[in-house]
Parts: C-alpha cells; sequence; structure tokens
C-alpha cells in the first residue's frame, strides 16, 4: 500500500525501490522459512477480525502513517513469534521492521499535514496591508481563498500578534509566511512561501515536517537545482513560462501556480499548465480581489 501511494504520486522514487525491495526480500524469506503453512492453515471463517469496521481517513499521510504502523506491528509479531517457530529467521524480520522505521521517518518529514489540490487559490498579502488588519479580514473571508501568504513586517512582534488573530479568524483558510520557517513552527501555521531566502532549503526541510513548501522561480535551473526536496508547489511570476521550463514528470508530481495581479490573467495562466493563481494583494483596490477570487471559482470550481 504504501509502495503504490508513493510510486504513483510520482515522486520520491529513491523510497519507493527502498520499499519495493523490502517487499520482495519479506516475500522470498518469508516463503523460504514458512513456505503456505500459515496461510493454508488460518481459519478465515471464525476468524474475530473479519467483521471489524474500516478507518476513516481525511489524508493520503494518515494512510500512509495506518499502513506503516500496520506493517511494523505484523513484522513484530512475526519476529516475536519466529523465536519458537523459527528462531534462525528472528534476525531478519528484526532488519526490516528497522529499515520500515527509518524509512517511516524520512517520508513522513516529506509530506505535509494537509494539502492543496488542483485547483487552487492563493492570496499574497504585503506587509502594508496587515496594518489595517481588522479592515481587511472581511475582503479576506469573502475572497475564501484556500490560503494567503503573509509577507513578514520589520515589527517581527506586531507580526506575529497579527498571524495570531488571523488564526482566530479565518479558520478555515491555510495561513502561509514567506520566507519566515521560524515564525512558521513558532506559531504552528500551514506552510512556507520562499520568494528568494532557499540558500539553506536541505537544512530548513529537516525541520519542516508537515508544512507545506512553495517556492518561487523564474528559470529552468532554478527547478532543476531543487530536484528532491519536498515542495509542494512552483510559483511563477512569469506565467507564461510555466509549460516550456517543467517536463511532464514534474508537472505530474509538482503543483504550478501563477502569480497574477487581475482578473484577466486568470484563463491565460491556467491554460500556460498552472494548477492555480496566487493573487498579488493590492490594498488600493481591494474590490478587485474578491472579484478576481470570485470569476475563479466560477471558472474553475468551488473550494470544498
Amino acid at each position: 500500500m504504501i509502495e503504490d501511494i508513493v510510486r504513483f504520486s510520482n515522486s520520491e522514487t529513491t523510497i519507493a525501490k527502498e520499499l519495493r525491495k523490502i517487499k520482495h526480500s519479506f516475500t522470498l524469506t518469508y516463503m523460504k522459512f514458512f513456505d503456505s503453512i500459515p496461510i493454508i492453515r488460518r481459519d478465515v471463517f471464525s476468524d474475530t477480525g473479519k467483521d471489524n469496521k474500516p478507518f476513516s481517513a481525511t489524508s493520503v499521510k494518515q494512510i500512509l502513517l495506518r499502513n506503516f504502523l500496520r506493517a511494523e506491528e505484523g513484522l513484530r509479531c512475526i519476529e516475536e513469534c519466529s523465536i519458537i517457530v523459527c528462531p534462525l529467521s528472528t534476525s531478519f524480520w528484526q532488519k526490516i521492521r528497522f529499515q520500515l522505521y527509518h524509512l517511516e521517518q524520512t517520508l513522513m518529514k516529506k509530506i505535509p499535514d494537509k494539502s492543496l489540490s488542483k485547483p487552487f487559490l492563493g492570496i499574497l498579502i504585503p506587509e502594508i496591508a496587515l496594518e489595517n488588519l481588522q479592515n481587511e479580514l472581511a475582503i479576506l473571508v469573502n475572497a475564501d481563498p484556500d490560503f494567503i501568504i503573509l509577507t513578514p513586517a520589520e515589527n517581527i512582534r506586531k507580526f506575529i500578534k497579527c498571524v495570531k488573530k488571523l488564526k482566530r479568524f479565518i479558520k478555515d483558510i491555510m495561513i502561509f509566511v514567506c520566507d519566515r520557517p521560524d515564525i512558521a513552527l513558532i506559531e504552528e501555521i500551514d506552510g512556507i512561501h520562499f520568494q528568494s531566502n532557499y540558500i539553506l532549503l536541505e537544512d530548513i526541510t529537516k525541520i519542516l515536517g508537515g508544512k507545506i513548501i512553495g517556492i518561487e522561480v523564474e528559470k529552468a535551473k532554478d527547478i532543476k537545482k531543487l530536484h528532491g526536496y519536498p515542495i509542494a508547489y512552483f510559483a511563477f511570476r512569469n506565467y507564461e513560462k510555466i509549460s516550456c521550463l517543467l517536463t511532464k514528470r514534474e508537472k505530474n508530481s509538482k503543483l504550478c501556480s501563477a502569480v497574477i495581479n487581475s482578473c484577466h490573467e486568470i484563463k491565460k495562466a491556467m491554460k500556460s499548465g498552472a494548477s492555480g493563481v496566487i493573487i498579488r494583494y493590492n490594498i488600493t483596490e481591494k474590490t478587485l480581489i474578491t472579484e478576481t477570487c470570485k470569476t475563479f471559482r466560477t471558472l474553475y470550481g468551488k473550494k470544498t
């Protein structure tokens, strides 16, 4: 189950190969020591577990975690019983179990707690708009984006107060912050939107488990540099380049967003291959934000 999810997501090919190797190694060793006796002797009809109701899940991450736990519990059971039934195989089951622990830890760090799905809508809010937050809240709620991106103010204490207030008022809208993973961690907000400061991305991603990561890019070489990192979406300032900069595989495995300024750019951006749009918040044209968001929802679907 884990291997299929990882493989069909067109990402994390190294982890998918490791999982496949473990799976085949498990099967061959199991048949070597136990053959088909445990399967033949299983009393299917009187098994009390057959009437158990399936668990519900709200995200792929929950399904992955549950199946990691199930596999680890099963291996522990085989490992413990093998001490009596087949002691020669015990060390092998233990080895596989710890390999799974390592892969689980690696994979869970790379998958955000929440996710974006096509088509998505974001609003990039400048620092100046946060100065009169009370006046902007109604506009943000009416616009109903999937997420908002906050640009940190020089006064970090004041900025954090704004974040706390936003979290109370817009619970159904995800909050990202520009270039400040420390604030994202401290305030437990949903993601980071990097505009320029991703030089230390390799180190930053080690502590950002569970956060959505988006990065603004301009050139093809920027995308190649970021290969292998747990990036949820690329944001293109020049959305006309989306179709020519990304390979087919990259388009399948990563969401692409277009950073736009007005309503008339929506269709052009989506036609160029964008999975969604990020609208720049213009404090002097507030009604334009609501209109642009409504147009996007009308053309490409409602937020669910």
